[in-house]
């Protein structure tokens, strides 16, 4: 019986240590910076007529940016001529916002719009170490960046026929991989006193310690990054080395497969 207990225990100990979890945080930067603003807190962008703010940081990346109206008037966002552009490849605004062909802001005010996921894919790289024990980084510039993203939109202004266009492009500057205990912590948010609890059969017991609740929280929050969970046991789906390629590979229990 007690070597059966002793089986049992290390089984339950190698299936917690296979799940260890890891994070991989993309950073990215405008490749040109003329009208962006606060660069290196965030991603701003101001022309003459409005004010685009980004906020990257969700996993995946959604493309999630506002729009301020700096005019007296109303600014008209003509959908059917605004893109995501993605190494490249052209995805259409009228497919995440069917029902509308211009999105209207009013004076003073602002709008915010979603959709688009940048990235689900890792990023591979033989100078990149995969499941660190605490963290890896690697470094691109935008000629050998593995992806190049741009925002593309198109407006006017009070329905004038004289049409303004902002392209936001943005490549990955860096790659981190971050172990666990590197890039998440955990914050007490409420704690309870001891108290008497009721056993299967009944019976009142005090435990000897307090009830506590924890939020799990990443340890950088930065709006130009955005971040995939990832483990040695799941399966991935991973960037050519071509840029140009939206191809992918797949692994399983943390062996890469390299083109």
């Amino acid at each position: 019986m007690k070597k059966i207990f002793l089986y049992i225990f290390a089984a339950v100990m190698c299936s917690c240590a296979s799940t260890y979890r890891f994070v991989q945080v993309m950073k990215t930067e405008p490749v040109d910076k003329t009208g962006m603003i606060n660069v290196d807190g965030g991603m701003d962008y101001e022309d003459a007529n409005c004010l685009v703010h980004y906020t990257l940081w969700s996993e995946g990346g959604e493309l999630t940016f506002s729009i301020y109206n700096k005019t007296d008037k109303i600014i008209f966002v003509n959908l059917y001529k605004s893109f995501f552009i993605k190494n490249e490849h052209a995805f259409d605004y009228t497919t995440k916002f069917r029902e509308q062909s211009v999105v209207a802001i009013p004076p003073k005010a602002f709008k915010v719009l979603s959709g688009f996921i940048i990235s689900e894919l890792m990023i591979l790289d033989c100078d990149l170490t995969r499941f660190p024990t605490d963290s890896a980084s690697i470094s691109y510039t935008e000629d050998n960046s593995p992806l190049v993203f741009s925002n593309y939109l198109t407006y006017n202004v009070d329905n004038n026929a004289q049409e303004w266009t902002i392209e936001n492009k943005f490549y990955i500057s860096k790659v981190t991989n971050y172990a666990q205990p590197v890039y998440r912590t955990f914050i007490l948010r409420s704690q309870k006193p001891c108290q008497n609890l009721t056993d299967e059969i009944g019976n009142e017991y005090t435990p000897n310690y307090p009830f506590r609740l924890y939020d799990s929280v990443y340890n950088f929050d930065n709006s130009n990054c955005f971040f995939i969970n990832y483990d040695k046991v799941t399966r991935h789906r991973i960037y050519k080395k071509t840029r140009s390629s939206l191809e992918y590979s797949e692994y399983h229990n943390g062996y890469i497969r390299y083109f």
